[in-house]
């Protein structure tokens, strides 16, 4: 449970947002299909000086599962982070994510946006992460 917990924890401060459970609410779309547009490997890399960085790499499948990479340098030491799941969209306009690590789940929901080789997903609170397709 604490591997889960600091995957999670990284990739919030990584791509800026926060990975949290999302509640059901009338507003809230049911998923329905795998937008092809998602479907590719897409990568961002955060430099924070220093040569400390993190380097994080989603990909999509076609068939709904998704795996996602976070190699993380600080401090001179390097650790890399691996998860998978299930993915699904609505409309094209919300992401769902079951991500599943040794065991565990959680769940995640969040805006997005395709536009070319570049992904947009946004939280919550205004901020958004930018990956470029591989």
């Amino acid at each position: 449970m604490k591997k889960i917990f600091k995957i999670l924890g990284a990739l919030s401060m990584i791509v800026l947002f926060s990975m949290s459970l999302t509640s059901c609410s009338d507003d809230v779309k049911d998923p329905k299909h795998h937008d092809k547009d998602l479907v590719g490997s897409w990568n961002t890399r955060e430099d924070w000086g220093s040569g400390d960085y993190a380097d994080i790499t989603w990909t999509f499948k076609s068939n709904g599962k998704f795996e996602v990479k976070e190699i993380i340098r600080e401090d001179g030491e390097k650790d890399t982070y691996k998860a998978s799941g299930t993915w699904e969209t609505d409309d094209d306009e919300y992401l769902y994510l079951e991500i599943k690590v040794d065991g565990d789940s959680d769940y995640a929901e969040y805006e997005y946006e395709v536009e070319g080789k570049k992904l947009y997903i946004y939280d919550n609170y205004g901020s958004y992460a930018v990956f470029k397709k591989k």
